[in-house]
């Protein structure tokens, strides 16, 4: 027969070790790694600055790489960019 005290500790060694598998996924470069570029390398690249022209830039986007639950996430970076109407 199984103690409860003896699940309970079973069930805090298995929590720990999924927090723990977890947390290192979320770190760039993590146990399990992320393939894509970091956010700091799109931003440099020329084709960033890319821009039609007579745009007005509204808004400056981007979000760095992750880890969730499906896998790597890429990071993204871009403009908002408007064009104003002609009749």
């Amino acid at each position: 027969m199984v103690h409860l005290s003896q699940l309970a500790a079973l069930g805090v060694i298995v929590l720990t070790a999924c927090v723990a598998m977890s947390c290192a996924a979320m770190k760039p470069g993590g146990s399990w790694g992320n393939p894509y570029l970091p956010l700091a390398t799109l931003q440099g690249e020329a084709a960033a600055r890319l821009a039609p022209s007579g745009g007005v830039q509204i808004r400056e986007v981007g979000g760095e790489r992750f880890m969730n639950i499906t896998g790597p996430e890429a990071a993204f970076y871009g403009h908002v960019v408007g064009i104003p109407a002609h009749d």
